[in-house]
């Protein structure tokens, strides 16, 4: 049974020496290990513990990796973030980037930065993990990297997105969620008219009328919907026009 004392630690200026040597000294992997990492930054100041936390993150066992996620959580320290980013993004363990994403959420908008330049790269998982993360942020400034999210070249990026613009009430990217009516994904299409069903913009209505003699029907049914919401006379005049149209058969 474990101490309440994280093992090899003491609260005197050796501590973060003595947590370098457990863990050193232990098996890779074992729960010494993990419980060290853990319990670093109680006994010594954060600033010590801050670059053996970080190294933690690379570790071969996921839950050494998650104890470290846990530490950085508490610092809100830059080097903490940047390195909490990268494993959220590119870390090859699931655990690990599952961890890594809650303790950034935790930290907050503090952490957009280093998503922002990461969702401005090239590799589409890094991208739509990165737009995701932020999408959580519910922050007016990420319109941009939405916006410019919706002409990437892969199709999750793009309905990550989508949803994005929506979920967030984001009323610049309206114009890109009408262009996003003509992708070649029928699902992007459909997100994109919940988007402006969310949004309820006006703009949208000479766009969704047009879709309302769209050949799927999904998206003439989220068209009228989208139409519906918005409600302006403009808006419900069009419907009015195509249920008569419907209903006569044209």
């Amino acid at each position: 049974m474990y101490s309440t004392v994280c093992p090899g630690f003491h609260d005197d200026v050796g501590g973060a020496g003595r947590w370098s040597s457990v863990h050193s000294n232990s098996p890779v992997g074992s729960s010494t290990t993990a419980l060290a990492v853990k319990c670093a930054g109680r006994a010594v100041s954060y600033d010590p513990a801050i670059p053996v936390w970080i190294e933690a993150l690379n570790d071969e066992y996921d839950q050494v990796a998650i104890c470290a996620t846990e530490g950085l959580a508490m610092t809100r320290d830059p080097q903490g973030i940047a390195a909490l980013v990268r494993a959220a993004l590119t870390s090859p363990q699931d655990q690990v980037r599952t961890f890594a994403r809650r303790a950034l959420t935790t930290i907050g908008p503090a952490a957009a930065p280093n998503l922002r330049e990461a969702a401005s790269g090239q590799n589409p998982s890094t991208v739509y993990r990165a737009l995701n993360l932020l999408r959580e942020f519910h922050d007016e400034a990420d319109a941009p990297a939405f916006i410019e999210a919706t002409h990437h070249p892969d199709p999750d990026v793009r309905r990550v997105a989508v949803c994005a613009l929506g979920d967030n009430r984001l009323r610049q990217g309206v114009p890109a969620l009408i262009e996003l009516l003509h992708d070649s994904e029928n699902s992007i299409r459909e997100m994109a008219l919940r988007g402006l069903a969310a949004l309820g913009d006006p703009r949208a209505i000479p766009a969704l009328v047009r879709c309302l003699d769209d050949e799927e029907e999904e998206i003439v049914n989220q068209a009228a919907h989208a139409l519906s919401v918005i409600g302006t006379w403009e808006a419900r005049i069009a419907l009015r026009v195509w249920k008569r149209r419907v209903n006569n058969g044209g």
